[in-house]
Formats: structure tokens, sequence, C-alpha cells
């Protein structure tokens, strides 16, 4: 789903962070423990159809950061788009047991 921003640009419906960064490379340059750099990184590979990209950096951020379900969310989406459906459904599952735990 895409909606747009109040500036009128478009952005995908779930961001890991509101404060999203135009460049999430320099970001990470800068920063290498962001897990919300590699989520955001991951976000703009998956709209650009680099899936295993995607899913790389969506790790990098769990790695980081166990319990970011948003993470483990987008990383099903980008494991879904590349046909791995059995792993997306453990990271799906994994967002539920996260946000039971009411860890975020």
């Amino acid at each position: 789903m895409i909606v747009l921003s109040r500036r009128g640009y478009r952005k995908p419906a779930l961001w890991c962070n509101s404060n999203r960064t135009e460049k999430p490379d320099q970001l990470i340059r800068i920063a290498t423990h962001y897990a919300n750099a590699f989520c955001n990184r991951g976000l703009a590979r998956r709209d650009r159809g680099d899936n295993e990209g995607a899913v790389q950096d969506f790790a990098e951020a769990i790695r980081l950061n166990p319990n970011f379900s948003n993470a483990f969310y987008n990383r099903g989406l980008a494991r879904r788009a590349k046909g791995d459906n059995d792993g997306a459904d453990d990271d799906f599952k994994r967002v539920q047991s996260v946000k039971i735990a009411g860890r975020t």
C-alpha cells in the first residue's frame, strides 16, 4: 500500500522509522549499529525490486535489534516476493510474538 505524505511524495505505508533518511547508505557508513538505517535501506531496495538486498538489510536490522517487529514484517514481504513463503511465514509469526510480548 502506498500513501501520500503531507509534502505529496509517495512512500510505503509501513515505515521502519518516521524519520526515514533520504540517504540511508550515508547513515549506515556513519552509524553501522543503527537498525533503522538498515531497515530504511531495505525498504528502498524492496521498492526498486531488489528483494534479495532488502532481505539482507532487514536481516541486519534484526541482528542489531532482535525485537524490531517492522523489520520482521518487511523482511517477510521481501521473502514472499522472492517466493520464500516458508521464510515469510516465519517472519510474520515473529512479528506477532514480538507484538504480544510488547517489544516492538
